[in-house]
């Protein structure tokens, strides 16, 4: 019989997080778990301290296995030899500089059991400095399984990561093109896909995976040419996605999903807008979403702050009224809101 679950853990340079996310697996309360630590070619000491953790923890020794990268192939890529490396009938994916509950395989495959769902999502608890704030993976509190689910996730009423999700297997076997090409808000593709393809999706309403914010990411560089080249390589992933539903026949269907994506990518230039040339790339980058903003159309209805905010933007007052004025008094509705913190 195959491996109930499989954990797939992506590490690099993370010695200072790495004991407490491997822990956090190796004491999981379900035994027939596999874990597998993907290292994209560390230049520290993480995987020795997973090695050190893990001979505190022989009943593991078995089931655990590193994948070795010589060279640094990005998230993406390293993910993709974690999953055909594992064995599971699922998959949980785990970031190293994060962590999970240890009740999480065992109550998210029973759930999996006790519906037939081919992705099981469950909430998780965001830590930011100080503050842990737990995120719901259903829109308005109400739980729900089967068709819902699937349209919340794709259409971005609830979070579009892969790791807050336990997913079947044979889903990325079966639908290789599941697979993303760019490092860039990756996780909307795998997830959209595989929401996609399942044919059930169940929810656990219980926080079992901790993501820890960290500013000294590479991911949160703030530096505005570092944002631009991120900027593109979302928009690659969007493209993606649209031609996955366009291929489908579900664009309509999901087309709130693919506007809150194009809202995202366009606003990571809002911090820099009151300089003109990144005013012009944000103007620029899906400049439907301006008439949207201003007019709305046949799915949006626009309100009079996001009226007053577009126009605060295009005269190059954004951020420095953001504070003051903006956000208080003005601050948009819906998924503007999502984007413009």
């Amino acid at each position: 019989m195959s491996t109930k679950v499989s954990f797939v853990i992506i590490v690099y340079n993370g010695e200072d997080y790495a004991e407490q996310c491997a822990r956090s697996v190796f004491e999981q309360s379900m035994e027939d778990i596999e874990i597998v630590f993907v290292n994209d070619a560390s230049t520290d000491n993480t995987e020795a301290v997973i090695r050190r953790t893990l001979e505190e923890y022989p009943n593991r020794n078995g089931q655990v296995r590193f994948v070795e990268h010589e060279t640094n192939k990005g998230i993406v890529e390293t993910r993709k030899d974690g999953f055909y490396a594992a064995t599971g009938e699922f998959v949980i994916f785990i970031d190293g500089d994060d962590y999970v509950e240890p009740q999480m395989a065992e109550l998210m495959y029973a759930k999996a059991a006790e519906t037939g769902a081919d992705m099981v999502v469950c909430d998780y608890l965001l830590h930011e400095g100080s503050k842990e704030i737990v995120i719901s993976q259903v829109p308005n509190g109400v739980v729900g399984d089967g068709e819902n689910v699937r349209d919340d996730i794709i259409n971005r009423r609830v979070t579009c990561t892969i790791w807050c999700k336990m997913i079947r297997r044979s889903l990325f076997l079966e639908n290789d093109n599941v697979w993303p090409a760019h490092v860039s808000h990756e996780d909307m593709v795998m997830s959209d896909m595989a929401a996609y393809y399942a044919r059930r999706i169940a929810h656990v309403p219980i926080p079992f995976y901790h993501y820890v914010y960290r500013s000294s990411s590479v991911s949160n560089n703030n530096e505005p040419e570092f944002v631009v080249k991120k900027l593109e390589l979302y928009k690659n992933n969007i493209r993606i996605i649209k031609e996955f539903f366009e291929r489908e026949g579900v664009s309509e269907k999901y087309a709130e999903g693919l506007l809150t994506e194009k809202v995202l990518a366009r606003n990571l230039m809002l911090p820099y807008t009151n300089k003109l040339k990144y005013r012009k790339i944000w103007l620029r980058t899906y400049s439907e979403v301006n008439r949207i903003m201003l007019f709305g159309n046949k799915e949006y209805r626009s309100t009079y702050r996001e009226k007053i905010w577009m126009m605060a933007i295009l005269w190059g007052l954004y951020p420095r009224m953001k504070r003051r004025l903006l956000s208080k008094r003005f601050n948009p509705d819906r998924i503007w809101t999502l984007t413009t913190k």
